[in-house]
């Protein structure tokens, strides 16, 4: 392969990669949210689920637009961006699920044993979820690949 063609490959890993860590983490607190306080967000779930049905190619014109205003047109940064903002419903979608087989009494434990509700997230839930996660993301890896394949 020539020189071109790896660099071609070392951006697209480098942004997938980044693209990926960022929509796995903001779905992870996301989903952590919706489950955990649902009072405080009950419409969000399904405007999440709404912002799915869109297909990828309906927006790319307003992403255009708002991107060249904001100087990420044809920037590593607003690739990813694009890439996180339309694998983020599915990451927190695919996650929640992971997170609702959590038995809340095990944070309530660990709330007795004063830890703080992100103390007992971080120490519990999240290593209970951990093949959840990896699954996810690489279901995530492997669509923000396909995501603008059209353009």
């Amino acid at each position: 392969m020539s020189e071109i063609a790896w660099r071609a490959f070392a951006n697209s890993a480098i942004t997938s990669t980044i693209a990926t860590a960022i929509s796995v983490a903001v779905g992870t607190l996301a989903a952590y949210g919706m489950l955990r306080f649902p009072k405080k967000h009950d419409g969000f779930a399904l405007q999440l689920l709404s912002v799915r049905m869109f297909p990828p190619i309906a927006v790319v014109v307003p992403l255009v637009i708002l991107f060249s205003a904001l100087k990420l047109a044809d920037t590593h940064l607003g690739l990813i961006l694009a890439y996180a903002a339309f694998t983020l419903p599915f990451s927190t979608w695919m996650i929640r699920s992971f997170i609702e087989e959590v038995p809340t009494e095990l944070e309530g434990v660990a709330r007795i044993y004063r830890m703080s509700q992100f103390g007992a997230f971080v120490h519990i839930v999240l290593p209970l979820i951990r093949g959840g996660l990896l699954a996810t993301a690489l279901f995530v890896f492997i669509s923000t690949g396909r995501n603008f394949s059209a353009l």
